[in-house]
């Protein structure tokens, strides 16, 4: 039978702040990833839809669509794929974060992993969307410089 050598309250304590810590910063870069994964798999999307109506868009600037609605176009559409993600995402998040379980900590305080739901997701929307707009204008700006003579004699 083994016995744990001894220790005092505040190194017991200081090792579960220390494993909250680790979760959380865990958790945090797994969704760092998360957003990076998904600005990469955006932009690619809108990429390919840019090639993929290089004519069209040859088309619309010959008949004297500026460039600023060339962007707009295809900001739109990245936008409205970003927006859906957070409408599908976003409650999800939120409801598994409310059922997360509260942390006893020292005294008996507790320590929510998610105080203010509400502040969480108003990050969480800002951050998105920033990084949607980024991952769009891009490849969006790109589609804007397309030689309309030239989009028009490619097959």
């Amino acid at each position: 039978m083994f016995v744990d050598r001894p220790s005092t309250l505040a190194q017991i304590d200081a090792t579960a702040a220390s494993d909250l810590n680790t979760g959380r910063e865990a958790a945090a870069s797994c969704a760092a990833l998360v957003l990076l994964l998904s600005a990469i798999g955006l932009y690619g999307i809108v990429t390919l839809s840019v090639g993929q109506r290089q004519r069209e868009i040859g088309v619309r600037m010959a008949l004297g669509a500026g460039a600023g609605q060339v962007v707009a176009l295809f900001y739109r559409s990245g936008l409205a794929l970003g927006t859906l993600g957070l409408i599908v995402g976003l409650p999800i998040g939120l409801l598994a974060a409310h059922f997360l379980p509260v942390i006893e900590v020292q005294g008996g305080e507790s320590d929510p992993i998610s105080p203010n739901l509400i502040l969480v997701g108003g990050i969480v929307v800002g951050v998105v969307l920033v990084m949607t707009s980024i991952a769009t204008l891009v490849p969006a700006s790109r589609a804007a410089t397309v030689d309309p003579v030239a989009a028009l004699r490619t097959e």
